[in-house]
């Protein structure tokens, strides 16, 4: 039990210092992960690709094969062959679509604002300005794609970071409660046996 124990929380120190490494990655090179990212993706797409296709040839004469499954190979295929010959399209469709996502939130945000004002809740005021100026931020990362792309992925990176190192201490404060307890009950089992 004890080395189960000690291979699960040494497997989760390894696992959280993978993900904090690929989130310092994401915040000092943004353009070549997402590449790394895009050509990966390509790589998949292509080999997803590739099955179908070989299957429709190879049970056709059987009539097994489907016409569906020949035409996803081929979707799949030419997916791949896009992201390949443009490795950068992520870095332009990634802040495209959170800004669409941000500017919904923006525009929900509003309509809860005034819903609050109708209702003279006194945070409505904070709720509009907060939702204007996500609005905007919204508007600039499908403006300005290139430059919002290197900014959701710096921001990204940070947040895995924290998140990462948080849940470091957080292992290492419950590894070190653990050896404590484990001590405790220990030293509390001697003294019974002592006593009997």
């Amino acid at each position: 039990m004890k080395d189960l124990t000690k291979k699960i929380f040494w497997t989760s120190i390894v696992s959280t210092i993978a993900i904090l490494i690929f989130g310092a990655l994401l915040f000092t090179f943004p353009e070549t992960v997402i590449k790394s990212i895009t050509i990966a993706l390509a790589v998949i797409f292509i080999a997803v690709g590739i099955i179908p296709i070989i299957n429709y040839f190879r049970f056709r004469s059987s009539g097994i094969s489907t016409t569906f499954g020949f035409m996803m190979g081929v979707f799949c295929i030419i997916v791949g062959l896009i992201l390949l010959m443009n490795e950068n399209i992520l870095n332009i469709i990634i802040p495209i679509i959170t800004g669409v996502w941000i500017i919904i939130n923006a525009i929900n945000r509003i309509a809860i604002a005034m819903d609050l004002r109708d209702l003279k809740v006194g945070i409505w005021s904070i709720t509009l300005i907060y939702a204007i100026i996500t609005l905007v931020i919204g508007v600039l990362l499908i403006l300005d794609p290139v430059n919002g792309g290197k900014l959701v992925t710096k921001t990204v990176g940070v947040i895995i970071m924290c998140y990462s190192m948080l849940d470091l201490v957080e292992l290492i404060l419950v590894r070190l409660k653990v050896k404590a307890v484990v001590s405790t009950v220990k030293n509390e089992v001697k003294k019974i046996i002592e006593e009997e």
